[in-house]
């Protein structure tokens, strides 16, 4: 049985305990099923928690997902990129733009994480996330702690 036909959960155990099926889950980002690219993405979301190196070449495949209309895709896909952002700020750091567009998400889930990696990444290179400042300032007021401490960090 192929990735692709296993639950999220058979997915997460086979690929942090083979490192050879990183590519098969790449692959999975592609598929015409959304509910198969759901999974793969939750997956290595999931695996950026455990052991972010394996999946690291996958981060930069999750940009476009950061537009996705689907807030959980756009979560999952923000959530692992701040999770690597910190390990591996170099690989995220072309992703700026995007992450500054996703602080004006509909969802505080994505602008949260979107403003911890522009916050990760402005620490060592401030001029990469000065078109955020407005926006982060804006933050500064936000009745959510988690948004406002992310935003001071920036």
């Amino acid at each position: 049985m192929g990735l692709r036909e296993m639950t999220e959960n058979e997915i997460f155990e086979s690929v942090i305990n083979d490192s050879s099926l990183v590519k098969e889950l790449e692959k999975l980002f592609g598929d015409s099923d959304k509910e198969v690219q759901k999974k793969a993405i939750m997956v290595t979301g999931r695996i950026v928690e455990e052991n972010p190196i394996l999946v690291e070449g996958l981060i930069p495949k999750m940009e476009p997902f950061l537009s996705d209309s689907r807030p959980e895709i756009r979560q999952y896909s923000v959530f692992a990129i701040s999770l690597l952002s910190e390990i591996s700020p170099d690989t995220v750091k072309p992703m700026a733009k995007t992450l500054i567009k996703a602080l004006k998400d509909e969802s505080l889930s994505v602008r949260r994480y979107a403003a911890y990696s522009l916050a990760v990444l402005g620490e060592d290179e401030p001029e990469l996330v000065k078109d955020a400042v407005p926006i982060l300032t804006k933050f500064l007021k936000s009745k959510d702690d988690i948004i406002r401490a992310n935003a001071a960090c920036g």
